[in-house]
């Protein structure tokens, strides 16, 4: 795989070739007002869109392909803090474009609405584009960068692009997915029936184990956003800890696989374990595609659960908790809570992620509007 110079004087340089290309006066004449700028998204087309992610991902990175999209990568977030044990893999390669595509239709069907703000439309694409991960490469600055296209006045711009093509460090849209990975994967849970409700808590309905006898090669990350190809990718999934227990459940649930009579066992009478070792030893090609059409199913309906949610779509007056440096405890509907944090109204503390609302007291949280 071609190695990317990602160093802070890279950066610098193709941030200002950046903003440079957004004040070309066809650029600047395009995005005049918020109403010009939602006319452009609109005009776009699904294929348009995806053009001007890739071209502006180009920029970034100053890679002269046509497509630097994932064609044949697998890709995995791991969590700076634990990478050793949190891994989150992402959507597959072949489900990408299809995914932009999705992402696109969504935001233009809201944005013709009337129902929404032009800042809304710009954070939920800003935020699409990170939970999908479609590019080897600066994905998060791709996102922050048409995220000031979009949702930036004149006035504002150039400087939100300079900062926002250097990376996150440097300042820019705040457009983390993982804001809403709790909740809705809990939703997910419940929906496809992977977990059981236990006095209030969601526990796995199978819990993957490895066996002594045959541990499975590890996977050692080097970045945050790395890339792995598909014989690592069925071990990356079982490291994965919020995918791995409904991968586990979704193939035992299926009859069609040869080997699952040699890798379930039962689990205090409520449960099960997945032995992932002797499954690795023991499946057969068959079995494998299961696994990986299982994951690929999972990670889709995440990705368009989440868009949805985003858009208002569904969801639509459920409010989340989350802990903010400004007021602490706040409760916002999805499309507002991405709209105030892509603009930077709010900014989320250490354990800001939508898991809190049953450690607050209602009287305690702070409904934003």
């Amino acid at each position: 795989m071609h190695t990317y110079d990602d160093s802070t004087e890279f950066r610098q340089r193709r941030s200002k070739i950046t903003t440079k290309i957004s004040e070309r006066p066809f650029v600047r004449d395009a995005l005049t007002t918020p109403e010009a700028r939602m006319e452009y998204f609109q005009g776009l087309g699904a294929d348009g869109f995806v053009d001007v992610l890739t071209s502006a991902n180009r920029t970034l990175i100053k890679e002269h392909k046509k497509s630097v999209l994932v064609n044949e990568n697998y890709n995995f977030i791991i969590d700076d803090e634990d990478p050793a044990n949190t891994f989150h893999v992402l959507p597959a390669p072949e489900d990408k474009v299809p995914l932009l595509k999705e992402l696109y239709e969504v935001a233009r069907s809201v944005s013709e609405s009337q129902l929404t703000s032009p800042d809304h439309i710009a954070a939920l694409i800003g935020f699409g584009i990170n939970a999908i991960h479609p590019f080897n490469e600066a994905n998060g600055r791709t996102a922050r960068t048409i995220y000031a296209l979009l949702g930036a006045d004149e006035t504002r711009r150039s400087a939100m692009i300079e900062q926002a093509s250097q990376g996150a460090e440097n300042g820019g849209a705040y457009l983390d997915p993982a804001t809403f990975r709790q909740p809705l994967l809990n939703m997910m849970q419940r929906m496809l029936k992977t977990h059981q409700d236990v006095d209030g808590e969601l526990v796995p309905l199978v819990y993957p184990a490895i066996s002594s006898r045959t541990p499975f090669q590890e996977v050692q990350p080097t970045s945050r956003a790395a890339t792995f190809d598909t014989s690592q990718l069925m071990e990356c999934i079982f490291r994965d800890q919020f995918m791995a227990p409904m991968v586990a459940a979704m193939v035992a649930a299926r009859t069609d696989v040869s080997c699952t009579d040699k890798v379930l066992r039962d689990y205090n009478g409520t449960a099960q374990t997945f032995d992932i070792s002797t499954f690795f030893e023991i499946a057969s090609e068959q079995d494998m595609e299961i696994l990986r059409n299982c994951y690929r199913a999972i990670s889709n309906e995440y990705a368009l659960t989440l868009i949805d949610v985003m858009a208002g779509r569904i969801l639509k007056e459920d409010r989340m908790v989350v802990a903010t440096h400004q007021y602490g405890a706040c409760a916002a509907t999805a499309p507002l809570l991405i709209t105030a944090l892509a603009r930077g109204d709010i900014s989320l503390d250490a354990e800001g992620y939508s898991t809190l609302a049953e450690k607050v007291a209602a009287n305690d949280i702070i409904q934003l509007n």
